[in-house]
């Protein structure tokens, strides 16, 4: 009464939940009429020696799962030993041939995962995933092999020479009825497992945080709360079935225990945070507020957990290596190139204590650029239109450049993405079409003169209009050596920004100095628009 009660609540509430729930009963079923009807047909002896030939087929199966995990952790441990400690040197150690035939891009990625973080999440994978799946198909395997040796222990036994009377038959039949049932336990424990990591997962995933992620709320209310209240799992875990699938995904890495329905809730995370990225078409120019709120959330995910943090990292230095080497194009042109190439030398020396830091600052770069709509004119390099898009200013009175820089100098790390905006900025000025090699070499040449500017202290001079002659000479110098022609008006700007900000320095100058000097061009630009001038 009570599960004809539970299957009309489950009938009623409708969601995927509930008719798989229905479905398990239907199977369950099945499988113990079935074991009725043959336990009733081979009688009482040979249903005993069958459900035998069942019950080892089910203990082979799980051994045989957990011999294939160890194999995959052994093989990994044997080449870490032998000195691999990268994914593509276990490889390589396993077979040459593998690392030999990868395209270079994906090599050089993977010379910098870390072989331990590799294993952890190709045992996730083998785990969680595929040894329920590997477990059923083996089982059924095995049934089909222990079908065999059951017909040659009825044989040899007598078993099929015994007479067939009432109480064996009937007896057959409560036999093969509780085969059925342990048939259709083995197909749905690795559920029932999963359910129950599922259910551990619930407090991180949704209970911990203020806001849950919308897809993986909707995956509880739409299919695990439901599929976990499913009766017959209660049983199956009194039976021992949790146990088994807890022992199943459970292993031993590098000396260390793991269970690995723990290590999975970081990636369910950010395989959710993913979705409204992969739903729909992503212009990347333009992201609306959910496509920012993911990556935000992606951001703050992988931050969130040391397992995914060293991965990221580890495969963000190898593909900045790559694309930094041309192996991976990534078809941006102009000043948009410039930047990405600054932003791959940051990402390079990348470590899972860095890597979220350096995520953010350039997640909110990229948001900057796409609310002041640069991307088109930085990747065409459309000189007056970039001026003026980074001089323009907003209600606050900030230019696309003042918040940017701002985002950058906040951050150590983002001094190259500095660097490289400097560049452009030199470019702008110049009115070259250039951002490579030219732009670097413009730069180099310019930095010299401006050294020379920010030298200069206020103290060694009589009076600060001559401190100032001698700045504005040197960077006119600067400047004009390089066919560098701007409006006095804005000149005369960064120097009095030189004079405020530096005319009492002291010590070294350094290159985030220079920067910031040069930079003060996007400020004395704009401040001689508002005049009347012009560049």
């Amino acid at each position: 009464m009570f599960i004809l009660d539970y299957i009309n609540a489950a009938i009623a509430k409708g969601n995927i939940g509930s008719y798989i729930s229905i479905g398990l009963f239907a199977l369950v079923a099945i499988y113990a009429l079935l074991g009725l009807f043959f336990g009733a047909k081979r009688g009482f002896s040979k249903s005993v020696i069958r459900l035998f030939t069942v019950g080892a087929s089910a203990v082979l199966s799980l051994l045989a799962v957990k011999w294939l995990s160890g194999f995959i952790i052994d093989v990994s441990a044997s080449a870490t030993n032998g000195g691999a400690d990268t994914i593509d040197q276990v490889l390589d150690s396993f077979s040459p041939d593998i690392v030999g035939s990868m395209p270079e891009a994906v090599r050089m990625i993977l010379s910098e995962v870390d072989s331990k973080t590799a294993t952890i999440f190709a045992m996730m994978i083998v785990t969680v995933v595929a040894s329920p799946l590997l477990f059923i198909l083996i089982f059924h395997i095995l049934k089909v092999v222990s079908f065999v040796i059951y017909t040659l222990l009825a044989g040899l036994t007598g078993a099929i020479s015994y007479g067939k009377g009432f109480f064996s038959t009937v007896f057959g039949a409560a036999v093969g009825l509780a085969q059925g049932v342990i048939i259709a336990a083995v197909m749905i424990f690795p559920i029932a497992g999963l359910c129950n990591v599922a259910t551990e997962a619930r407090a991180p995933l949704i209970e911990d945080t203020e806001e849950p992620n919308t897809y993986i709320y909707n995956a509880y209310a739409n299919l695990i709360d439901d599929l976990a209240s499913n009766p017959m799992f209660e049983l199956v875990n009194k039976l021992g079935g949790g146990d088994l699938y807890k022992d199943m995904i459970t292993v031993t890495i590098d000396g260390e225990k793991m269970y690995m329905g723990e290590k999975c809730v970081g990636v369910i995370k950010i395989a959710a945070d993913v979705v409204p990225l992969a739903d729909g078409e992503f212009d990347w120019k333009h992201p609306d507020e959910d496509e920012r709120a993911a990556i935000d959330k992606i951001v703050a995910d992988i931050g969130d957990d040391d397992l995914v943090g060293k991965l990221v990292a580890d495969v963000m230095r190898g593909m900045s290596t790559a694309m930094l080497e041309d192996k991976i194009p990534h078809g941006l042109t102009g000043a948009t190139d410039a930047l990405v190439d600054d932003a791959m030398h940051m990402f390079a020396t990348s470590t899972e204590e860095t890597i979220d830091e350096d995520l953010d600052v350039v997640v909110d770069v990229y948001f900057i650029m796409c609310d002041r709509n640069l991307w088109d004119s930085f990747n065409n390099s459309e000189h007056d239109v970039m001026r003026d898009l980074l001089t323009d200013k907003d209600e606050s009175g900030k230019t696309s450049a003042d918040l940017i820089l701002a985002r950058l100098n906040e951050y150590e790390r983002s001094q190259p993405i500095v660097t490289s905006f400097t560049k452009i900025s030199l470019s702008v000025m110049h009115g070259s079409e250039n951002f490579d090699e030219e732009a670097d070499a413009l730069y180099e040449s310019v930095k010299g003169g401006v050294t020379d500017a920010l030298s200069h202290n206020k103290s060694d001079f009589e009076t600060e209009e001559e401190y100032k002659e001698a700045v504005q000479a040197d960077l006119d110098k600067a400047l004009e050596e390089n066919d560098i022609n701007i409006d006095e008006s804005v000149r005369e700007n960064m120097v009095d920004y030189i004079a405020e900000n530096y005319g009492d320095h002291e010590g070294e100058i350094t290159e985030k100095e220079i920067n910031d000097a040069l930079l003060s061009y996007y400020a004395s630009y704009s401040q001689a628009q508002e005049s009347g001038g012009e560049s």
